[in-house]
């Protein structure tokens, strides 16, 4: 679902794989040219796992910059969101998809660090 939506809305074929960044599972990673994109799937979408793609994100920074690309997106595909992380992931950048609709807008992110590029 997500590699279709990435491919109808930004015209960019992915091929997502399981990584593990020092002993964590990252579920679903992908990049492209220098569009990066880090999924995480769950049957309910809770604030704790909104939080926990940003903690994988940096995990992936330190350790395996070689998967950095220079835009990011993270994304959520789930089952049962609960409201409360859906306005989470809206204000984080994080994209949520079901399996019939998003519930949060895409927002690819610069991964440029410099102080006139924020993210």
């Amino acid at each position: 679902m997500v590699a279709f939506q990435v491919q109808s809305k930004l015209g960019v074929s992915l091929h997502f794989t399981r990584i593990f960044v020092d002993s964590r599972e990252v579920d679903l990673n992908a990049s492209a040219g220098d569009l990066w994109v880090v999924v995480e799937a769950a049957t309910r979408l809770g604030v704790k796992l909104v939080t926990e793609v940003d903690e994988k994100v940096d995990l992936i920074r330190q350790h395996r910059p070689d998967l950095v690309g220079k835009r990011l997106i993270k994304a959520v595909y789930t089952v049962v969101p609960l409201q409360d992380a859906v306005e989470e992931a809206k204000n984080k950048g994080v994209w949520v998809l079901t399996w019939k609709e998003e519930l949060t807008p895409l927002v690819v992110h610069s991964t440029d660090p410099s102080p006139h590029n924020p993210q």
